[in-house]
């Protein structure tokens, strides 16, 4: 059993009487709005009118943002002159697509390949583009190193190069050495030769040789390796 005092009581009748009164206000003010649109038949008209146009403005707003050219990222302009290409709708300035069409025939965003660029200009005309496809083009310097890839190595002690002749490899890591920046004259041992640094991590690497020379900026030395 639950019991509640005179004063909670009354503000439950309070609440609920507000609450209906909230409610027959409502009811009557949708009553009458449904009685003046039946009255007045062109103001629903007019209503309806309104909302198309507000849809209207709404599409053409949104056709106005402006868009940005996938290339060199600059927006559209009033003078701009935008090249559209007959593979997609992707956005472009007319000058930067057209040179990117010299080098290749897809497009920058989408790779979709293209075979003709419209200019969007009156009397702009259509471009027609060959299939191109990118292809690196080394520089001259960049294809003797291909050919000749100790062509430029460069001493680590002196830190110049030339003497090719007398020009020692590290067996391990390949770094380049003079003879006589070693400690070795002017004639190339036979044998494994290790700069210092590889020579202190395998100072006697596991290899057919039987002699191991360890050559460095003052001094070099060959040990025989039967003997050791």
């Amino acid at each position: 059993e639950c019991t509640i005092s005179e004063d909670e009581r009354q503000q439950i009748i309070r609440e609920a009487k507000e609450f209906c009164g909230n409610l027959r206000t409502g009811l009557r003010r949708k009553k009458k709005i449904k009685e003046e649109e039946a009255a007045s038949p062109q103001r629903g008209l007019q209503n309806s009118n309104s909302k198309g146009k507000k849809k209207m403005v709404d599409s053409k707003t949104a056709v106005l943002v402006k868009q940005m050219c996938g290339i060199c990222l600059s927006e559209e302009g009033k003078n701009t002159v935008s090249g559209i290409l007959n593979s997609c709708s992707h956005y472009f300035c007319f000058s930067c697509i057209n040179e990117w069409a010299k080098v290749e025939s897809r497009c920058p965003v989408c790779k979709k390949r293209f075979s003709t660029i419209i200019k969007t200009v009156p009397g702009g005309g259509l471009t027609h583009v060959p299939e191109r496809d990118q292809v690196y083009q080394p520089s001259e310097e960049e294809v003797r190193g291909f050919l000749d890839p100790y062509g430029n190595v460069v001493c680590i002690e002196c830190l110049e190069g030339g003497d090719d002749g007398l020009m020692l490899l590290c067996d391990l890591c390949d770094s380049p050495s003079h003879t006589y920046c070693v400690g070795l004259g002017f004639e190339v041992p036979e044998g494994n030769w290790f700069c210092n640094g590889c020579s202190s991590l395998t100072p006697f690497p596991d290899n057919d040789s039987s002699s191991l020379i360890i050559g460095g900026s003052s001094s070099a030395a060959s040990f025989d390796l039967d003997k050791l």
